[in-house]
């Protein structure tokens, strides 16, 4: 078992790199046969990823934001006798801070950094205003500090896969998921900035790996393609359009691109705890297994 490192990935936000990343882990943790140990780190300070996780699976990341949970679900009718109070939430102590703040001192522990949500999916928990909290680190311990966590315990032994959440801007945090990665995915959603927000990505993974150049010596990183998101089964006519100028233009032409998209589901965004894999929705399930299998056929 050797893990793939896939970074998901996009200098502009609202594209679902969060989604795919998230609904990517899900599929190969929860399908019913071939399962896949997936570990999830999310790195954008916004913790998106986490919060879904933490939602889906009944976690929360302190006892006073558990207690919080159940008093706003309490006051917006959401629970029941049959609904799970907030001491039935459990609390996760484990965190990316850990992994950035222990880079400087030595090895970190691997229960501080990683929280194993069952036997085929973990994650390494984001850290909302990480940038605050860091602030006084050298870069460096950002830049390195996710490539040394996964060699230091040798995760890539332990896992199959694992998927990175990255933040939509340049950072210490982009360069450090970067780093550790084999591979990445451009999420992209189909609008008249799409092309600026690719253009400034590939700039940057240039830069990355030219400034980085020991730690892609036995392999380069991999761009395994742009995958267009939200498009709806019948898209409207403008938005074939932009799909095909991305497809067609010159800047791109020898950037790969996922034949699949990765189809408009309304249930992904309203929903923290939605997610494609445990819900009834047959044509999404379809849709990612589909996309899923193009992304096996492509490692």
């Amino acid at each position: 078992m050797t893990a793939k490192v896939v970074s998901f990935i996009n200098m502009k936000g609202g594209v679902s790199k969060t989604t795919l990343a998230k609904e990517f882990a899900l599929h190969f943790s929860e399908r019913e046969d071939n399962k896949k140990r997936v570990l999830l780190i999310d790195v954008d300070p916004q913790m998106n990823l986490t919060q879904s996780i933490f939602s889906i699976f009944g976690y929360a990341p302190s006892r006073e934001i558990a207690d919080n949970i159940e008093k706003e679900n309490e006051n917006n009718g959401k629970t029941s006798e049959k609904s799970p109070k907030s001491r039935s939430l459990k609390v996760s102590e484990a965190s990316i801070a850990s992994i950035f703040s222990g880079n400087i001192s030595g090895d970190v522990e691997y229960e501080k950094a990683i929280l194993g949500i069952n036997d085929y999916l973990s994650i390494i928990p984001g850290e909302l205003g990480i940038d605050f909290l860091n602030r006084n680190l050298d870069s460096s311990a950002i830049e390195k500090g996710i490539y040394n966590f996964i060699d230091q315990h040798t995760l890539k032994e332990s896992f199959d896969y694992i998927f990175i959440d990255c933040p939509p801007t340049y950072s210490s945090y982009t360069v450090g998921a970067l780093v550790a990665s084999d591979h990445y995915i451009i999420p992209v959603r189909p609008e008249a900035y799409s092309i600026l927000g690719i253009n400034m990505l590939l700039q940057v993974v240039s830069s990355v790996q030219k400034n980085n150049r020991v730690y892609f010596q036995d392999s380069g990183l991999t761009n395994l393609g742009i995958v267009f998101t939200s498009i709806h089964s019948s898209p409207r006519k403008g938005i074939e359009n932009l799909i095909s100028d991305i497809k067609l233009s010159k800047s791109f032409k020898t950037v790969p691109k996922f034949d699949n998209n990765f189809l408009y589901n309304p249930e992904l965004s309203k929903n923290l705890s939605y997610n494609i894999m445990m819900s009834n929705s047959l044509k999404s399930k379809n849709n990612l297994r589909v996309l899923v299998n193009e992304f096996e056929s492509k490692l």
